[in-house]
């Protein structure tokens, strides 16, 4: 028997081998990314980054040249929006174990600019990052973690959620990562064992250094946050966004605000505009 028949939305679909991977076990990475002026400005940032996690996963990486082509073809529009590029390690059957030949499969589409408030309001969420270094820094497509997160941000009415490890680390948010400056020093959490490292991440700790700010790779506890002077979250698409208060849902953590006026180096990293955007 070389395959059986799958009922998919109630239509039976033949050959289960070509069931995707992606689908079945979240075997795959995907970059989101930021496009303007009909281009994707951080394309050899984000392909860098793809090429590392493809090799991680032992997935053949999309040649550069078939994602400019597949780019063309989705017809970016001029005004800010945003791509989502999945590559999952393709068709295969039921089993964990892939096909002798890996034949991945690429997805891309775009979507709509999403709006965000000039100052996020941040929730503690109940939901914990499980540590696996394996995985850590990668954008693979197991992301239950995230949805479980989410759903209690979008209960709560709130911007953005914190999230933690089982070693009641600070991460990251639930889809950015997240920096605290603390009498000058930048700080942002060490991902060795879990997270994802971002590009805008990335190029604020390069914008920093260049801007002789001491920016440094640590852990960061509850208390280093609700002690800082100042707190922001990166993605490629809101670049730099500080944080005006962080709610406690928990019953355990408090709560805390932070002034308008004291985000001085959050400022002066958005003012360098090491986002493709620049600075709102």
């Amino acid at each position: 028997m070389s395959g059986s028949t799958w009922l998919v939305n109630g239509e039976a679909v033949a050959n289960a081998t070509e069931l995707d991977r992606g689908l079945q076990f979240g075997d795959g990475l995907f970059e989101t990314m930021l496009a303007r002026g009909g281009e994707v400005p951080w394309l050899d940032r984000h392909m860098e980054r793809l090429a590392k996690a493809c090799e991680v996963l032992d997935i053949p990486c999309p040649e550069r040249a078939r994602i400019e082509s597949d780019l063309t073809r989705l017809d970016l529009p001029e005004g800010p929006a945003v791509v989502k590029l999945m590559v999952t390690a393709g068709p295969g059957g039921r089993g964990y174990a892939r096909p002798g030949q890996v034949r991945p499969t690429r997805h891309l589409a775009v979507f709509p600019f999403p709006e965000r408030p000039e100052r996020l309001s941040l929730v503690w969420c109940r939901q914990r990052l499980a540590l696996q270094p394996a995985l850590a820094g990668l954008k693979h497509l197991n992301r239950l973690e995230q949805v479980l997160a989410r759903r209690e941000v979008d209960a709560m009415g709130a911007d953005e959620g914190l999230m933690r490890d089982t070693m009641d680390r600070v991460v990251e948010a639930v889809a950015a990562n997240l920096f605290v400056v603390r009498s000058g020093r930048l700080e942002t959490p060490s991902l060795e064992q879990c997270g994802v490292a971002g590009l805008m991440r990335e190029a604020v700790l390069e914008t920093a250094r260049n801007l002789g700010i001491d920016a440094q790779i640590t852990d960061i506890s509850a208390e280093d946050i609700l002690s800082a002077d100042e707190v922001f979250l990166t993605n490629s698409l809101m670049g730099i966004r500080p944080v005006k208060e962080l709610k406690d849902t928990t019953g355990s953590l408090p709560s805390v605000e932070w002034d308008r006026e004291a985000g001085l180096v959050t400022r002066e990293l958005q003012q360098a505009s090491c986002w493709p955007l620049g600075e709102y």
